[in-house]
């Protein structure tokens, strides 16, 4: 599998009023990618950021997010519900490691 170029940005955590979450990277500010989202998936609700991390390789830092998540069968894909403090704790925990 060939690896994608490292590009900075950031690593986001959205979450709807139906308790489902979405992470993903992105390049622009996390606010901007949350209209976008917002404007293009109108049909799963308003989703509103919950926390993000600035990253030299976002899309590493989002595949050890997405890895940790699926170890404790949380997200199958981006879109997904689980238990918050859980889902917070890990996406802290990478947070942690760019603070």
């Amino acid at each position: 599998m060939r690896k994608r170029k490292a590009k900075k940005g950031y690593v986001y955590l959205l979450i709807n009023d139906d308790n489902m979450y979405k992470y993903g990277c992105t390049k622009m500010k996390p606010e901007e990618r949350a209209k976008r989202i917002n404007y293009t998936n109108k049909q799963l609700g308003e989703f509103k950021l919950i926390n993000f991390f600035k990253s030299c390789d976002i899309y590493d830092s989002e595949r050890k997010l997405k890895w940790s998540l699926w170890a404790n069968h949380m997200a199958l894909s981006e879109f997904f519900y689980g238990d918050s403090d859980l889902i917070n704790h890990i996406f802290n925990t990478e947070k942690s490691k760019h603070e």
